[in-house]
């Protein structure tokens, strides 16, 4: 599946999300938007060559949200068994990673209170 990756602007409209998509994100949109006003859309969305969504669905949904007329794409060529594979891996491996509290601990507290702030939950990361 190795591809060269070109970064192109799509019509947000144009995307399609996947529609088995198992991961449930809607409670993170907010947040994702609020990320995407301040910092700008810095990640782009992945997408097979039919224009579905295989990655950054909740980006998706924050750039409908903020009414951005057009997104970051890089449309990659697979099956619908490589879609779904990766898909799942792509979720799965994010999961994996934690959090080092101790390296920087101001740079955690500050991001931590932060998100609190933002989504009204309490606790290190909200």
């Amino acid at each position: 599946m190795p591809q060269s990756m070109k970064v192109q602007e799509i019509e947000t409209d144009r995307l399609k999300p996947w529609a088995d998509n198992p991961r449930v994100n809607e409670h993170a949109v907010d947040a994702v938007a609020r990320s995407i006003r301040t910092f700008g859309f810095n990640v782009p969305i992945l997408c097979d060559q039919n224009l579905t969504i295989v990655a950054e669905h909740t980006r998706w949904k924050a750039a409908k949200r903020l009414g951005l007329p057009s997104v970051p794409v890089i449309v990659l060529e697979m099956t619908d068994a490589q879609r779904r594979a990766f898909a799942i891996a792509d979720n799965k491996t994010g999961e994996i990673a934690g959090w080092d509290f101790d390296l920087p601990p101001e740079n955690c507290t500050k991001w931590s209170e932060s998100s609190s702030r933002q989504s009204g939950r309490k606790g290190a990361l909200g």
